[in-house]
């Protein structure tokens, strides 16, 4: 207990001198460790770059190359069958997808209110 609140001190010496301070460079690795018995760290010249403290939960970095270039993206609906019960009135229909792009072949299982949403999402994008 007594070791917990020397570290929540700690942390919250090295947030207010990260606030405090503007010297730190934005583009720089962390460099911080917040358990100073193992690592032997200095708290006093600890810095947290500010893109790492304030990521916004929407920010997204996706690797560039995730298609193959000049290969086609191919969906086809495969099947379709009719699951009954109470749980799918709406859309009792499964629809099988297949999904090709060169040489990797997905089958996926969706119901038809989750192939208009994903279309109604790539609408607005």
């Amino acid at each position: 207990m007594f070791q917990e609140s020397i570290e929540n001190e700690r942390r919250d010496e090295v947030d207010m001198q990260l606030m405090s301070s503007s010297d730190y460079d934005v583009l720089e690795e962390p460099n911080v460790c917040l358990d100073s018995t193992e690592s032997g760290h200095d708290f006093n010249n600890a810095s947290i770059p500010f893109v790492n403290i304030f990521r916004f939960p929407g920010e997204k970095i996706l690797p560039k190359d995730i298609f193959i270039l000049g290969n086609p993206i191919r969906i086809k609906v495969e099947s379709w069958e009719k699951t009954g019960g109470p749980a799918h009135i709406l859309s009792p229909y499964l629809y099988t997808i297949v999904i090709e792009h060169g040489n990797h072949v997905w089958r996926i299982k969706r119901r038809y209110y989750q192939i208009q949403n994903l279309h109604n999402q790539l609408k607005l994008y």
